[in-house]
């Protein structure tokens, strides 16, 4: 494979660490995503046939922009890739991890901070798939060059507020990359995950928008519905998995239902299923009897299927104790749980500026430090932490409001700093409008009043006030 032609300068250099045993391997993932600027140093491809091929190593080893390590059982206990990854921890590179899920961790890449923090699980038979991901991810982190100048309007803001994140709003969510590690991981090892954290944490969203991102074409996911009955959940993965086909019927027994599952499992294109239950507290507090009914109908699901089926439960923490028995009852050994816990400090950071990113809009991190300090919290295994929601509740007022600024000044805004926030918390509030100042429109929902002053206090310092 003969090193591609870039007629303009690179806008991310990749440098690609792997074992010599897997270049089929590596040479389809740099086929796949060296396109639109993004450039990779393979070696030996990229090293023209000399005397001493370290200045060549060296030279693009510092320029790399990114270290992207393809773990594979040959890569875990080759010596060149474990140099390679020493001098990038030390250089602080860039790290992302894509590992095939059966390989065994070496000693040397244990309790590795990158082999958790951004990693693509590599599955064979589905390499396309993790190296469309991989691409998807690069374009997010590097976007393009040449988009169209978008200013902050009314109609543009990037952060859903109070509500979780829809379906098609992929390229605005952010902050779960560890989380959605540790749920593909678990799915691949067990059948029966449990997923639960306190109330307004993310989890419908990083099911909707974060797992039905990275595995699109196995992953279905019923919406909640209310008045939980067995029967219902059933026939609502039907419905889901049916597709544009028609519903099944209410009347439906719930035996056909099952079976049809069963068929299109085995008629389906894809080597494993994912099905996700959301919201399931509602059925978790309600008639044992319908509780019991459901894991029944899990278990025929498992059972009954020639292919590999992961079943998602989502829930409030509260309910907790009443699940684990009946999963203790149904499945004792093949069941895992995880806990979604608040954002860290950098994951909150990432979810305030990179969707304003995705509009050309420069989100000043010295504001955005500002907004976490203010809303974070005690977490309940020590440290600091940020509720998901408070952070979409602050940023979508904060964007609103600024475009109305925009508005009243006639002048189009592209970035959000200490100064555009310390003008509307000190706007004492336009009598002849209906705009109000931040602070009370935003700030008082979701802020102590010590907060507020910190978040004050903060904003004028970014901007030096």
């Amino acid at each position: 494979m003969s090193a591609p032609t870039i007629a303009n300068q690179p806008r991310i250099r990749i440098f690609v660490s792997y074992s010599t045993a897997d270049t089929g391997l590596v040479e389809a993932l740099v086929r796949h995503i060296e396109r639109d600027g993004i450039s990779c140093f393979l070696a030996p491809r990229d090293i023209s046939p000399q005397p001493s091929w370290e200045p060549v190593l060296e030279d693009r080893f510092s320029r790399a922009d990114l270290f992207l390590l393809v773990y594979t059982a040959d890569a875990g206990e080759s010596s060149y890739v474990q140099a390679e990854v020493e001098k990038a921890t030390k250089a602080k590179k860039e790290i992302w991890t894509i590992q095939e899920p059966a390989a065994k961790i070496t000693k040397f890449f244990k309790d590795r901070d990158f082999m958790h923090r951004h990693l693509f699980p590599l599955y064979r038979g589905e390499e396309a798939d993790c190296f469309a991901e991989v691409l998807s991810e690069i374009q997010r982190v590097w976007p393009a060059p040449g988009r169209v100048s978008v200013s902050i309007l009314r109609d543009n803001c990037p952060y859903p507020g109070p509500v979780p994140f829809r379906a098609g709003s992929e390229d605005v969510f952010f902050g779960r990359r560890t989380a959605l590690n540790r749920l593909q991981i678990a799915i691949d090892h067990k059948h029966v995950l449990l997923m639960y954290g306190p109330s307004a944490v993310g989890k419908t969203s990083l099911l909707t928008v974060g797992l039905k991102g990275v595995l699109p074409a196995n992953c279905f996911y019923p919406k909640p519905i209310e008045g939980v009955t067995a029967a219902g959940l059933i026939r609502g993965l039907l419905k889901e998995l049916s597709g544009q086909m028609a519903p099944p019927s209410s009347q439906a027994r719930e035996e056909d239902a099952l079976n049809r599952i069963l068929s299109f499992i085995q008629r389906g294109r894809s080597n494993r299923y994912v099905f996700c239950f959301d919201q399931m507290e509602n059925l978790f507090t309600g008639n044992p009897r319908e509780i019991d009914a459901f894991f029944e109908a899990l278990g025929t699901i498992l059972n009954g299927s020639q292919r590999p089926v992961t079943i998602l439960i989502s829930f409030r923490k509260e309910s907790l104790s009443e699940v684990q028995e009946y999963v203790d009852k149904y499945f004792p050994d093949n069941w895992d749980s995880l806990i979604l816990s608040n954002l860290s400090g950098e994951e909150a950071e990432q979810c305030i500026i990179e969707p304003a990113a995705r509009r050309n809009v420069a989100f000043d991190p010295e504001l955005a430090r500002a907004l976490i300090k203010a809303l974070e919290k005690d977490s309940e295994t020590g440290g600091a932490a940020v509720n998901a929601m408070d952070i979409q509740k602050v940023c979508v007022s904060l964007w609103r409001q600024v475009a109305e600024l925009a508005e009243a000044d006639k002048t189009p805004k592209w970035r959000l700093d200490g100064h555009t926030l310390a003008r509307l918390l000190n706007t004492a509030g336009d009598p002849q409008s209906k705009r109000e100042p931040f602070r009370r429109r935003c700030s008082a929902n979701v802020l102590t009043g010590k907060d507020r002053r910190d978040l004050e206090e903060s904003s004028l310092a970014c901007c030096g006030t």
